[in-house]
């Protein structure tokens, strides 16, 4: 069965992620940008992005309760890690895994 879609409407990342209700403490602020939260400019040649106060607080906010976890020696599947993580730490709660690459892994608690 072909579908046209050019008919589906794009939705932006930003109402995915506010519609999915998980990051409900962002929902309650306004997450609105502006232009002047973020002055792109260039540097030697290099465009650069800043961030102002605002926008900064509310990144490293999320990223306060997110661990690193690179993996040495041996390269263990997702769901191993998951498993592993789980069944040591016996944590009280539900956490996230997210798979960065190269034997990088982001925990969030």
């Amino acid at each position: 069965m072909a579908r046209d879609l050019s008919s589906v409407s794009a939705m932006s990342w930003k109402d995915k992620v506010l519609a999915r209700g998980s990051f409900d403490s962002i929902c309650k602020e306004d997450f609105g940008f502006m232009e002047r939260d973020i002055p792109r400019s260039i540097v030697n040649r290099i465009p650069t992005i800043d961030f102002s106060e605002r926008i900064q607080h509310i990144l490293l906010r999320d990223m306060a309760t997110t661990m690193v976890v690179k993996l040495l020696g041996q390269n263990l599947a997702y769901t191993t890690l998951y498993n592993r993580i789980y069944s040591l730490w016996k944590l009280s709660l539900l956490f996230h895994l997210i798979d960065v690459e190269n034997g990088y892994f982001l925990v969030k608690f």
